[in-house]
């Protein structure tokens, strides 16, 4: 009897604890949105160097790339950006950098916590100096979330040079988290849920 008891207590227990499910789907990849978009096929093709950043409003490319996120993704929240080589058997060279951060709120030449992810399923914690930018004169500046350099892909491998890669996207969400409430704190209300 004190078994059947105890077995109901912790079936009510488990029910009553349900918690709430996650917006964000962990196993999805990061670059599936620029792989189904066509644009390495099509208006990246044969580009040594990329750019293409969720601020700019003036982008042809970002609204193709926000066609094919998938709801519970990661870029759903914050701010993004693809750099990189897009010539075949270049994916080494391709860079996602996401941040939970509004950059446009935060404004240039703030650092940032970012999680980079790349082409080889990598993920790492780095941090980044937002830039302002604009496409030319005749669109709006944004505020990107790191600055072009030298408009070749090689100049982000410094952003993970000696960094601890992470193997699955949730990982490294729970360790950029962790950065953010004890190193960038006035941004722990953007971590999104």
């Amino acid at each position: 009897m004190k078994f059947h008891t105890i077995k109901k207590k912790i079936l009510l227990f488990l029910i009553g604890s349900k918690t709430e499910e996650s917006t964000i789907d962990f196993s999805s990849s990061l670059h599936i949105a620029l792989n189904n978009s066509g644009l390495l096929d099509n208006d990246l093709e044969n580009k040594t160097f990329f750019e293409i950043d969720s601020k700019c409003d003036s982008s042809t490319m970002v609204p193709k790339l926000k066609e094919q996120i998938e709801n519970k993704s990661l870029l759903n929240h914050g701010t993004w950006a693809h750099y990189g080589n897009a010539k075949k058997g270049k994916e080494s060279e391709r860079y996602l950098f996401w941040t939970s951060v509004d950059t446009d709120k935060v404004g240039a030449n703030k650092q940032i916590p970012v999680i980079i992810s790349t082409a080889d399923g990598k993920f790492y914690i780095s941090s980044s100096t937002t830039a302002r930018k604009q496409k030319s004169s005749a669109y709006k500046p944004y505020v990107a979330i790191a600055p072009t350099g030298n408009g070749n892909s090689n100049q982000y491998k410094s952003y993970i040079a000696g960094k601890e890669p992470y193997n699955t996207l949730e990982d490294a969400y729970k360790a950029y988290a962790d950065v953010v409430k004890n190193d960038y704190s006035n941004y722990k209300d953007t971590l999104p849920q």
